[in-house]
């Protein structure tokens, strides 16, 4: 064979082997390309989409407790848009998921991720009602209490007027035994009338004053402790302790009026009468103090109640999401070997083709 042949043929042999490892490289390219193809559109997105779902669910969840914490009634329908606009954003990644799953081929089970969205946004309105209704019974308690408070203010003054008048009289017929006795033109009989106009009249009306300001002041006291009680099964044993001393207040004052006289006791008489009238219907259980305070913590325990099937839905929401995190890791993960394996042969059979 002729050095012209051989020339020839290994430079054919030559370009023979070039093709085969220019060959061999665009193949292997080719695979590592749909492998990185794999991982930038698929895989990475679905992990994306699925840390901004959970974000943006955290977002909602952030928003209803703002909206839990606003005490501005007229701030609630602001703060209920806001968290209602969270909705579209939530679709749009949905959507985006769905595509994902459908152009990478992977089956992808959004529907309890649906489900659980719309039992989500379903709980809105619910919440910010039920708090709502509770700011308002709120607002309606405290111009209660003033109103409750000025109504013991003039049952204190009209008990006062007559509580001073009765000492005034006490006095007046003290001062007038004196006198009589110091005359010393008096008898037993006068003296007697005096003492006993005295103490069936005059200390009577005072120590039954000072009793009424002491029941007044009790019902005081159980109304705030009704108040500042959260446990609703302990209200009714508060009730009926007002609900007694009310029945006491009532009856000595009943008694009390055959003991006055005067027409300016008759006066206060008749405003204690009215005054406490008002406030009894306004405190006990069928009035409006302790029906709001229970209403309130009805509202309240309700909203607790939302609020619990809130934190179930967005658990239910991101266990869903996990098993979709899942599964973009496991194509993450696997794109990966694949890569790592298609990288490998490429270079063995590079190095034989080299050494060949």
């Amino acid at each position: 064979m002729s050095i012209k042949m051989k020339l020839l043929l290994a430079f054919m042999f030559l370009i023979v082997m070039m093709g085969l490892a220019g060959g061999g490289g665009l193949f292997y390219i080719h695979q590592i390309s749909s492998e990185v193809k794999n991982l930038t559109d698929t895989a990475e997105p679905l992990i994306n989409i699925s840390g901004n779902l959970v974000d943006n669910v955290q977002s909602i969840h952030a928003d209803i407790l703002q909206l839990l914490r606003t005490t501005d009634i007229e701030a609630i329908p602001e703060q209920q848009t806001v968290v209602e606009g969270r909705r579209s954003e939530l679709n749009q990644f949905l959507d985006r998921l769905n595509r994902l799953g459908s152009k990478g081929g992977i089956q992808l089970d959004t529907q309890q991720l649906t489900k659980e969205k719309e039992t989500f946004f379903s709980l809105i309105p619910e919440i910010s009602q039920a708090h709502e209704s509770k700011l308002e019974r709120h607002s309606s308690l405290l111009e209660l209490f003033h109103q409750i408070e000025t109504q013991q203010k003039k049952l204190d003054q009209a008990l006062s007027g007559l509580l001073n008048q009765a000492k005034g009289a006490m006095s007046e017929k003290e001062d007038r035994g004196k006198t009589l006795i110091q005359s010393g033109d008096t008898s037993l009989e006068d003296l007697g009338a005096i003492l006993a106009e005295l103490f069936e009249q005059d200390y009577y009306v005072i120590t039954t004053v000072e009793m009424l300001r002491s029941y007044l002041m009790q019902m005081g006291k159980i109304c705030n402790m009704y108040i500042a009680e959260q446990d609703i099964e302990k209200l009714p044993g508060i009730q009926k302790k007002c609900e007694g001393l009310a029945k006491k207040f009532k009856s000595r004052l009943k008694r009390l009026k055959s003991r006055l006289r005067s027409r300016e006791n008759k006066a206060l008489y008749k405003t204690l009468t009215k005054e406490f009238d008002a406030l009894k219907n306004d405190i006990l259980p069928d009035g409006k103090l302790f029906h709001s305070h229970r209403e309130i913590l009805n509202l309240t325990a309700q909203i607790q109640m939302i609020h619990a099937s809130f934190d179930a839905t967005i658990n239910n929401f991101q266990s869903e999401l996990a098993v979709i995190s899942d599964e973009a890791c496991k194509i993450n993960e696997q794109a990966h070997l694949n890569t790592s394996e298609v990288v490998g042969k490429a270079q063995i059979n590079l190095a034989v083709l080299i050494l060949v």
